[in-house]
């Protein structure tokens, strides 16, 4: 039987065999590396919401101040530490750590300054003036937030404080006005009872000339503004 005759293999295809040939280490390093390449990101990605769960569920079950600082050092890039900072600043200012939560308002601000909580630090920092004594500063403080803010949800804290401060001071016709702007911003808002009350008990004041100091229900008239951060699903 006559063998049939060998097919002619293309010298490009033989060259590219001769290649693969002498070449064969090299070409696995390359392989092993392109595959390196497409899988690291892969496996940050997949480490990254790891650490996004872990983080959110130490917030939400916290216990103890050290938890919200693990959760500010530890996962400083996820976006539960802004929250877990926000929560630790108001954590010592409800146990009266007044100067170290204005210092953890502070870091926020300066850690997370474009962040949408950002305003809420600049109002604690008002509280925390106030709790201090420091009813001056207090002042400029709220009203700096309602004049920056005036839109924000937390505008009519701000003029409740400087409404408290300047009842501290015993200027009863600047808190009247303030409270006075309340209730004609917002009639039928969810503090006109309050603001109402408060300007009642000012006009009663000054229509008596009394110019004591404001009873407890001026002082308890707002209260800090990281208390009333919404629940948020990370």
């Amino acid at each position: 039987m006559t063998q049939a005759p060998e097919k002619n293999i293309p010298g490009e295809v033989e060259s590219l065999r001769e290649f693969g040939r002498q070449n064969a280490t090299k070409i696995a390093i390359a392989v092993a590396v392109m595959a390196l390449i497409i899988a690291v990101p892969a496996f940050y990605r997949a480490h990254r919401q790891s650490e996004r769960r872990e983080a959110s569920n130490l917030l939400n079950s916290w216990r103890d101040l050290s938890q919200l600082e693990e959760i500010v050092d530890r996962y400083s890039s996820s976006p539960t530490a802004p929250l877990a900072l926000l929560q630790l600043a108001k954590a010592h200012f409800d146990n009266g750590n007044y100067p170290f939560a204005e210092e953890k308002y502070n870091e926020f601000i300066a850690s997370f300054g474009d962040h949408l909580f950002a305003p809420v630090a600049e109002l604690g920092i008002a509280h925390c003036a106030e709790a201090q004594g420091q009813t001056q500063r207090a002042i400029y403080a709220f009203k700096s937030f309602a004049t920056q803010y005036p839109d924000h949800f937390l505008k009519t804290q701000a003029l409740f404080g400087q409404g408290r401060c300047h009842e501290d001071l015993n200027q009863l016709q600047e808190a009247r006005v303030i409270y006075e702007t309340i209730v004609a911003d917002d009639p039928e808002g969810i503090w006109i009872s309050r603001a109402e009350d408060a300007l009642d008990r000012i006009n009663r004041n000054i229509a008596s000339g009394n110019l004591s100091a404001p009873d407890e229900t001026a002082a308890t008239a707002g209260v800090p503004a990281s208390s009333l951060l919404p629940n948020i699903e990370l």
